[in-house]
C-alpha cells in the first residue's frame, strides 16, 4: 500500500532512523551490570512485585527511595515483575525510552524552525531537525542517561517534559476551542508526569513561558492578546509552582541549609564551583571524547575567585552566557532561547540544591537545544550540501565514540578501573572496584585498592566498612570487627548496613549471640530489608533456635514473594526438624520461584531424599546442582553420599575426587568419617578411608597419625610405627 502525505512520510522516516541509529549504538549494552546508584534498583524491596495491584502501587509510591520519583520506580517494578532483574529488560526499555526522546525533540526542532522566519528556513526544517535529533541521540554525553539503568528517570522525565511543551504548543497554534482545552490539559498531564518522574522537571513551566515569549508570542499583538498569553502563561506557572511546592517540601529553604550538612562543600563552594562545572559541561559537548567522559568525578572545589585560577574565568563565561540572551533575543531567537534552555535546564541541579557536584547525565535535555542552534547555523554558514558531508562524518564520530564509552560498562571492574583512572583522588572509586574484585574471590587486590582509599580518606564510612568485608573474606575477623567498629561511630553511616555487616561477621565466627543482636538492631532500623532477615533468621538457625528462625523466614516470605531462597532456607530448618517431606514441599516451591540459588535449592533437596533413603532421587537432585554449577563443591559430597550408600563405592570415590579438584576438603571429610569408623569399632572402614585420603594428599600428617592409630588397633605395631613417622617427618619439612 503506497503512503501519501509528506509530512507523515518524513516524520515516519526520522522515526525509523533514531529507532536504527540508536539500536546500533547502544546494543553492546544490553548485559552491562547494575553499578553504582542502580542500588536504589536492586536494593528497593517494593520494586520486587509478583502481583500488579493497588497495594503494590500504593507501596511503590509511598515507601520506595525516591518515592517522588513514581513512574520511574513503577517501571522498574514492572521489569521486576516481567524478568525479575535481568538487566536486557531493563537496557531495553531505556534504549526504547532514548528513542522517544530523541523523537520528541525531532518533533520540538521541527516546530520550532516552523515558527522562525521563513527567509531563515527556506523549506529545510525537517532535515536540520532530523540532524539535530541525531546528533543528540547518538552524543557520547547521553551514555550516563541511557547505560546507567538508574537515570531512567532522567530520561523518563525528559520525555514527558518535552511531549508536554510540545503539547502546550499545540494548544497555542490550533484554532478550534474544544482542541486547545484538550492540548493544554494534556500539557498539564504530561508535566504532571515528568514532574513524577525527577523533581528537575519544575523548570518546565519556566521554559513553558520561555518559548512563549521566544517564539509564540505574536509581534503584532495587541495589547489585550498579550495580556491573555501573559494570563495563560502566569495561571500554567502557578499550577506547577504548587506541585513543586507539594513534591519539594513546604521548607525548601530550611531542606536546603540541612542538606548542606552532609555535604563536604559550603553553599558557597558549590556555586563557585558551579561555573566550572557548566563550563566542563560543554566542553563535552563540543569534543565528546570518551577518554573525557566519566560516571563520578573528583572534580576540585572551587575555595575562591582565584582557587584554582580558572573559576573567576568561568564565572564570566558563564555570565556571559546568561546575559547574551538578551541583546540576542531580537536578532537570533534560536540561538538565544538555546542559551535560556541550557542555563535554565540546568538550574534545579547546578545552583543551591546540595546535590552532588557533577553528573553528566544532567546535560541530557539542557544538550538539545544549544545541538539545534548549532545544527541550523551550520547550513545557513556551509550550505546543504557541505553540512550534509560535515553531518555524515560528525555522526560517525559520534557514532563510534558512544560504542567505545558503551564498552566501558561491560562489568563492573571496567566501570571502576576507568573512573580510578579518571578519578584517582575520589576514595568510593577504589571502594567499588575493590568490591568488584571481592566479589571475584579476588580479595588480596580488594584490600589493596581499599588501602589506597584509606589513604585519601581514612574516616571514610564506605572505605570502612568496604576495607571490613575485604578483610573478613580473608577471614582477618578480628581486623575486620575494628573497621566495623569504626565505620559505625561515624557520622553518616548507614547503621543498619554496619549492623548487618556485624551480624555476618559474628556468625563466621561462631559468636551467635552478638550476630543475632546485630541482626535484630539492623532489622529495626530497616525492617524491609532482606539481607537482614536473612541474617536473623541464620543467627536464631545458628544459636539452635529453629522455631524463632522458621518464624522469621515466614515473616521474610510475606514481604519477599519473590525470594526461593527464601523457602529453600525453610526446607534446610524443616530437614533438622525431621519434618522431611515438608523440607521436600518447601525446596520445590522454591525451584519454581524466580529468584533462588538454583544449584543449592537442588543440593539441599538431594539430602533430603538421601535422607528419606530415596537415593535414585537424590542422586538426580545433586547431578542438577553440579550442572547448574559445577563449583559446588557441597553437591559432590552428596553425590558421593549417596553413591556410597547404595553400594556404589568407585562411583562415590569417582565423585569425592572430583570435589576434591573443585576444593572440597575431602581428606578432611575422611580423616572424620574414619575416626568416627574407629570409635565405632569398624577399623577396616576406618583403615580404607584413611588409605583413599593420602593417595589425593599424601603429605598431610593428620591422615597418617589416623591411619598409625588404626593400625595400632588392628595390632599392626610396625606399621603405626612407620606412619607415626612419616607424620613427624611432614611436620619437621
Amino acid at each position: 500500500m503506497k503512503i501519501t502525505g509528506k509530512i507523515f512520510t518524513t516524520k515516519t522516516w526520522a522515526f525509523l532512523l533514531l529507532l536504527f541509529a540508536v539500536s546500533l549504538v547502544y546494543s553492546n549494552t544490553i548485559h552491562a551490570p547494575f553499578t553504582f546508584d542502580d542500588a536504589q534498583i536492586v536494593d528497593n524491596y517494593f520494586i520486587q512485585i509478583t502481583d500488579i495491584t493497588p497495594e503494590n502501587l500504593q507501596q511503590i509510591a509511598t515507601l520506595s527511595p525516591n518515592k517522588r520519583r513514581l513512574l520511574p520506580n513503577i517501571s522498574f517494578a514492572l521489569n521486576y515483575y516481567f524478568a525479575g532483574y535481568n538487566v536486557i529488560g531493563f537496557h531495553l526499555v531505556n534504549i526504547l525510552l532514548h528513542i522517544g526522546v530523541g523523537f520528541s525533540f525531532y518533533l520540538l526542532a521541527r516546530k520550532t524552525l516552523g515558527l522562525l522566519p521563513a527567509s531563515l528556513i527556506t523549506g529545510r526544517k525537517a532535515e536540520i531537525a532530523l540532524a539535530a535529533a541525531l546528533i543528540w541521540a547518538l552524543h557520547p554525553l547521553q551514555t550516563n542517561g541511557v547505560t546507567y539503568i538508574v537515570q531512567r528517570m532522567t530520561s523518563m522525565a525528559s520525555l514527558f517534559f518535552l511531549l508536554s511543551l510540545l503539547s502546550y504548543i499545540k494548544g497555542r497554534t490550533v484554532k478550534n476551542g474544544m482542541r486547545k482545552i484538550f492540548f493544554f490539559l494534556s500539557a498539564f498531564v504530561l508535566g504532571t508526569m515528568a514532574l513524577l518522574s525527577k523533581e528537575n522537571s519544575g523548570m518546565l513551566p519556566v521554559m513553558i513561558v520561555g518559548y512563549e515569549f521566544f517564539f509564540l508570542r505574536p509581534a503584532d499583538a495587541n495589547r489585550k492578546e498579550r495580556l491573555k498569553i501573559l494570563a495563560a502563561a502566569g495561571v500554567l506557572f502557578i499550577i506547577f509552582a504548587i506541585i513543586c511546592w507539594t513534591f519539594l517540601g513546604s521548607d525548601p529553604l530550611n531542606a536546603i541549609v540541612q542538606g548542606y550538612g552532609r555535604r563536604d562543600f559550603t553553599l558557597y563552594q558549590r556555586l563557585l564551583t558551579q561555573s566550572r562545572i557548566v563550563t566542563h559541561y560543554l566542553s563535552l559537548l563540543l569534543l565528546p571524547l570518551p577518554a573525557k567522559l566519566n560516571l563520578a568525578y573528583d572534580f576540585r572545589l572551587s575555595t575562591g575567585l582565584l582557587t584554582p585560577i580558572q573559576t573567576f574565568p568561568a564565572i564570566i563565561f558563564v555570565t556571559a552566557l546568561a546575559t547574551l540572551i538578551f541583546p540576542l533575543y531580537r536578532r537570533d531567537r534560536l540561538t538565544a532561547f538555546a542559551f535560556f534552555w541550557f542555563l535554565g535546564n540546568l538550574f534545579v541541579e547546578s545552583t543551591v540544591i546540595p546535590l552532588e557536584l557533577i553528573f553528566e547525565h544532567r546535560m541530557y535535555m539542557p544538550s538539545m537545544f544549544p545541538i539545534l542552534a548549532g545544527t541550523f547555523w551550520c547550513y545557513r554558514i556551509s550550505g546543504t550540501k557541505n553540512c550534509r558531508i560535515l553531518l555524515l562524518v560528525t555522526l560517525s564520530f559520534l557514532a563510534l565514540f558512544t560504542w567505545q564509552r558503551n564498552t566501558v560498562w561491560q562489568s563492573e571492574i571496567s566501570i571502576w578501573t576507568d573512573i580510578v583512572q579518571k578519578s584517582p583522588a575520589l576514595p568510593r572509586a577504589y571502594v567499588n572496584l575493590a568490591k568488584a574484585y571481592g566479589e571475584k574471590g579476588e580479595h588480596e587486590r580488594a584490600e589493596t585498592l581499599l588501602l589506597q582509599a584509606s589513604n585519601i580518606a581514612p574516616e571514610d564510612v564506605h572505605t570502612l566498612l568496604s576495607m571490613g568485608a575485604a578483610l573478613e573474606n580473608l577471614n582477618r575477623h578480628a581486623e575486620a570487627l575494628d573497621f566495623y567498629r569504626r565505620a559505625l561511630q561515624q557520622q553518616g553511616i548507614d547503621e543498619a548496613k554496619a549492623h548487618r555487616n556485624l551480624s555476618g561477621l559474628y556468625l563466621r565466627m561462631n559468636t551467635f549471640d552478638k550476630a543475632l543482636i546485630h541482626a535484630r538492631e539492623a532489622n529495626r532500623l530497616n525492617p524491609y530489608n532482606y539481607e537482614a532477615f536473612i541474617l536473623l533468621a541464620a543467627a536464631y538457625f545458628k544459636s539452635g533456635n529453629l522455631l524463632q528462625a522458621e518464624r522469621t523466614l515466614k515473616q521474610a516470605l510475606g514481604l519477599f514473594p519473590a525470594k526461593g531462597d527464601i523457602y529453600v532456607q525453610l526446607g534446610v530448618i524443616h530437614e533438622h526438624q525431621n519434618r522431611l517431606a515438608e523440607a521436600v514441599n518447601m525446596l520445590k516451591m522454591g525451584l519454581a520461584s524466580r529468584e533462588v540459588d538454583r544449584a543449592r535449592a537442588y543440593n539441599t533437596l538431594g539430602i533430603v531424599h538421601w535422607r528419606q533413603r530415596n537415593y535414585s532421587l537424590s542422586v538426580t537432585a545433586a547431578q542438577k546442582a553440579i550442572e547448574i554449577n559445577p563449583q559446588l563443591v557441597d553437591a559432590y559430597l552428596t553425590l558421593g553420599i549417596t553413591y556410597e550408600d547404595m553400594g556404589h563405592r568407585d562411583l562415590a570415590l569417582q565423585q569425592f575426587t572430583r570435589g576434591w579438584q573443585q576444593g572440597l576438603d575431602v581428606v578432611g571429610i575422611f580423616n572424620g568419617w574414619a575416626m568416627n569408623f574407629l570409635n565405632s569399632n569398624q577399623a577396616d572402614k576406618a583403615e580404607f578411608y584413611l588409605l583413599e585420603a593420602i593417595k589425593l594428599e599424601p603429605g598431610r600428617p593428620e591422615s597418617h597419625d589416623n591411619l598409625a592409630s588404626v593400625y595400632q588397633v588392628k595390632g599392626m605395631s610396625a606399621q603405626a610405627h612407620k606412619e607415626r613417622e612419616i607424620a613427624r617427618s611432614l611436620r619437621n619439612r
